[in-house]
């Protein structure tokens, strides 16, 4: 059963994104689901193991994902730099 329902929250990860506004909103939330996908594969690798501890990722895999994100973020905000509207006075 433990299978079966990280099977189903895996493939709503799999749905197509949300429009995103900016490219470097859409890179954090690749990492962030990247990083879900790879604890939902833990709870299905071992499903008894939720019974006694939390499911773990390894160093190795969490780094790999969230490691390149911050320079790409960089890279899409020199790319497409947020726009910004004049401040306007209360009325």
């Amino acid at each position: 059963m433990v299978r079966r329902l990280a099977d189903r929250a895996h493939a709503w990860f799999d749905r197509t994104p949300p429009p995103v506004l900016h490219p470097a909103i859409a890179i954090a939330l690749d990492t962030y689901t990247g990083l879900y996908r790879l604890r939902l594969r833990a709870v299905a690798e071992d499903p008894a193991a939720l019974l006694h501890r939390k499911p773990t990722v390894s160093r190795r895999a969490r780094l790999r994902l969230s490691l390149p994100a911050p320079a790409q973020v960089a890279l899409a905000c020199a790319l497409f730099p947020f726009p910004t509207r004049p401040a306007t006075a209360p009325a």
